[in-house]
Parts: C-alpha cells; structure tokens; sequence
C-alpha cells in the first residue's frame, strides 16, 4: 500500500492539550485523577433511557438509538511507557494527566526504571464473544489492556492485531452473550444528517455529542484516498474509538481525530467509515496483522478543478504526487503528474516482470465521468497483497496510457503483544512511598515516588500525597502498611489522596493487573 510515511498521522493535526493545561487545571484534576466509573450515571437515569428505548417514551432525536447501543460502549484503560508528547502524532490520547505535588526527593532518574502512564480511550463490543473494537495508536505499545464496560465489569484485554495506517484495533476480553452494537447495513451518508458520538473523554464513560456530518467523503492532503466522515461532534481525550451512530442507533463510523491548526477542537473532527473498520477487523482476527501491499506512490484525489487543469471532463481517480525511487511505482514508470483513473487486477497471469511495461502509443482520451472514484482506487490498492499486478489506466499530458504494476510487500505493524496476567505481585499496591517532612511548598505525609500495577490503572501518579487508607489517617510508611494489613488480601481499598489540594478518594483493586 501507499508508504508509511504518508500515512494519515502525518497530515491530521491531533490533539495537544499541554498548553491548556492551566486553564482547566481544577476541572480537569478530578476527571485524570478517578477511576472512569465513578462517574456511572445513575441508576433511575438509565432505567428511564433504557425505557426509551425501548420506545415507552418519544424522543424526536438521537436518544434512543444512543441508549440502546450504551450497554455495548467501553472504556479502554492503558498502561504503557510513558511517550514523548512531542516524539509523534497520535490522536487525541496525547492529552498527559496533570503532574501531582513536587517530591521531596526524586532520587536518581538514571537509576529508575522510565515510569508508566495510564491512557484512556473508547471502543465498542463487536461481536457477543468478546471482540472489542478500538483506536490503534491508543494500544500498540500497551503493556496492560483493560477494558471497563457500561455495567461497571473490568476485564484484561488481549491485543489481537492492530493496523497503525487507518488506526483500528482488535482487542478480545473473556465472556460470552456480551451486548453488541448495532451496525448499519450499508452506508449510505448524507451532509447535514444528524449523528452522535459516544466514548470516555477524559474518562467520563458513556459520554454523548452530537452533530451532524459536515462532508462525506473527506479526503485530506496527504492522507492518500481513505474517505474519512467529517463531522462536527466534539472529541476529546479519551473518546476515539468510539462508535458514531447515525439517527437511527446504527453505527456508521469509529471516531478517529480532529483536524486543528490550534491543538484544540475547533468544530472539525473525523470518523473511519464502518464497513472499512469492518473489513480490517475481519482480517486482523484472523491473521494478527493485516497483509498489504506496496504501491510506492503517493496520491492525491483528483477535484473538478485538478481535472481541467489535467484536460479532463470531469473530476474522478487520483493524481501521483510523489514517487518512491525503487518502489513498485517507480519500477512500472509511474512519474509525479500522472493521473490513475483506474486500477484492475491482473487475472490468468503469471509472475510478471516488473521492469516498466508502459504502451507507447497511447490513444486521446475522451473523458465521459466514468473514472473510478478515489475511494475505489484505494480500496483496490490497499486489498492488492504482496505479488499482486494491477493493470493501471494512466492519464499523462492528455494522452491514455496502460502500466502495469507489480506489488511489493508493505513494512508490518510490530506483532501484539501479549502480557500474562496474575505473575506479578504488587506490594503496598505498587506504590513507592517517600516520607516527607512539612515545608512552605508541601504538608508532612505520605508522597508517591512511582505508581505502578493496581495503583497507577486506578490513576493515583507520583507526587499525589496519600492521607488515609479507607477512614484510617496514615502519615507513616509503617502506619500505611498496618492499615493495608488490617484487609482482607482480596478486599479492594479506597484511598484518600491529595492532588494539587484537591482531595478525592480512589478505589485501588487488589485484583488488578
């Protein structure tokens, strides 16, 4: 397929909440800080949404498609090593959870171990056995996946393969007869239709917006011929992966990115389609990874002005941009200017040279609109696997020309990896405490060095002053560790815990990871 370095990442301008940071910091402290199902909306709320439903009450909108998928959205929790904000682009999970107090004493950063980060996303259970679906650039370098569904279950999560190109991932939790969402039959969307989003930003589960779809196809400079749904539902950090659902409670798309030149969402956001998400789940289950091909182009989509300027009638196919010296594009003579109006697969033939097999006498074209359209062109470029030869109808300097291509073999996202549950033990919760004297800046206490296991999946980081286990006030490691000691192994404990003076208690599993 195209190469990776055009991939979609690099032309979609996602999300960096660090520079506002400040002006959300007490808004914002409480939603990093909590497990996401503190916020569970109450139980007469969802009694009365399920009865809508199931159509006891009018709804002249989205509702009742949203609250009959509800049961089936996910939280996606991750623990992964903590990345360069700066070092890539990766959707609106960039957003990094606000720093706790200072510590006392840091000890040596050479000596320590790169401390993990806990990141959010959203997903949605395909399939009643336990297939979720999810954001790929929120999990391929997870080391613990936990997946927290609408009735407040907890499960660890597998990485069954991810493709980093479209962003879609397929993770497996344990269970049977789980719900599903609904999906759409075919798509068929319309400008100006009224859709919603649901997804966990900033960890609020379950959480609606809603639009309208501001353009379908979109496509984006770079981004090849992927046509993505522009919409003008909010994201946040935490909501891709999400399912977006269209009138009717049928999921159209999976809720991907925003498109800012601020960092900030600014009334632009982007969703895959859903037959495509579909198409790559299916292949990732069953082969971990998806087997794509090489074209060694990259391609632009060809607008009603483009073909005037090319001499054609109307708009359709794409337009080569650039050309990877040695690729399978430029073995075939494909050149920067050239117009692929169409693209079929060689039948009944053999392994084909791939030296440049271009017809040298090339006919007029009359261009009657029957060009393929660019979705097309990329679905038939992206499904072509390694070896395959694609017959190309080329536009050049207002003459038709015939390449043929073979396909090379496309770089492999790195395999999932898979990380054994229950090997681990976590003493004192995976917290490493320092004891503090008091100081202009900071109170006497307990402070977090590093979070890990249980404690940092519950969201408590280092700097966080620990102030009582369960109703027991501890301000010594010895004092904590008594406390600790007077529950049961299995009992899960609620700590106190201060975070830039904002107190919150947090729920810490035993259990977890």
């Amino acid at each position: 397929m195209l190469d990776d370095r055009h991939e979609v990442a690099r032309v979609l301008v996602r999300i960096r909440w660090a520079a506002n940071r400040n002006a959300m910091v007490l808004v914002l402290l409480l939603l990093v800080l909590v497990h996401p199902t503190i916020f569970a909306l109450p139980e007469a709320s969802v009694t009365a949404c399920a009865a809508d439903a199931a159509g006891a009450l009018p709804r002249p909108s989205v509702a009742k498609g949203v609250a009959r998928n509800l049961p089936a959205v996910v939280s996606v929790v991750v623990l992964r090593q903590r990345r360069d904000p700066f070092e890539e682009l990766t959707g609106p999970e960039s957003f990094q959870s606000l720093a706790g107090l200072p510590l006392a004493s840091a000890g040596n950063p050479a000596q320590r171990v790169p401390p993990l980060e806990r990141s959010f996303s959203s997903g949605f259970i395909a399939h009643p056995d336990g297939q979720v679906l999810t954001s790929a650039h929120a999990v391929y370098d997870a080391q613990e996946v936990w997946v927290l569904t609408a009735d407040g279950k907890r499960f660890p999560a597998v990485v069954v393969g991810f493709e980093r190109r479209t962003d879609v991932a397929v993770l497996k939790i344990s269970g049977s007869r789980l719900p599903v969402v609904d999906f759409a039959p075919t798509i068929s969307l319309c400008a100006g239709e009224p859709i919603a989003a649901v997804g966990a930003p900033f960890g609020l589960e379950n959480s609606v917006t809603a639009g309208v779809i501001s353009a379908f196809p979109r496509y984006l400079p770079g981004g090849s011929a992927i046509p993505w749904i522009q919409t003008d539902v909010a994201l946040n950090p935490g909501s891709s992966g999400g399912p977006v659902f269209n009138a009717d409670g049928m999921v159209i798309g999976m809720s991907a990115a925003i498109y800012s030149s601020t960092g900030v969402f600014v009334g632009v956001s982007l969703a895959l389609p859903i037959d495509r998400v579909m198409r790559i789940a299916r292949q990732l289950t069953s082969n971990g990874m998806l087997q794509r091909g090489r074209f060694g182009a990259v391609i632009q989509p060809v607008s009603s002005e483009l073909a005037q300027a090319f001499g054609l009638q109307s708009a359709g196919g794409v337009v080569v941009l650039d050309v990877d010296s040695g690729g399978s594009a430029d073995a075939a003579g494909l050149r920067s200017g050239d117009v692929v109006l169409a693209v079929e697969v060689e039948v009944g033939v053999g392994e084909p040279d791939t030296k440049a097999q271009t017809d040298q006498t090339p006919k007029r074209l009359t261009q009657d609109g029957n060009a393929a359209s660019p979705a097309e062109i990329e679905d038939r470029i992206s499904s072509a696997k390694p070896g395959t030869v694609l017959n190309l109808t080329v536009w050049r300097q207002r003459a038709m020309k015939h390449v043929r291509l073979k396909v090379a073999a496309a770089p492999k996202d790195s395999a999932p990896r898979v990380i054994p549950k229950g090997a681990t033990t976590f003493p004192r919760l995976g917290l490493d405490l320092v004891q503090t004297k008091p100081s202009a800046q900071t109170p006497a206490g307990m402070y977090v060095e590093n979070a890990t296991g249980p404690s940092l999946l519950a969201g408590i980081e280092s700097g966080d002053r620990i102030i009582a286990v369960n109703n027991l006030p501890v301000l010594t490691e010895a004092e904590f560790d008594a406390a600790l000691r007077s529950f049961s192994r299995h009992e899960s404990i609620a700590l106190l815990v201060e975070r830039e003076r904002i107190r919150l208690y947090v729920v810490v599993h035993r259990d977890a990871p």
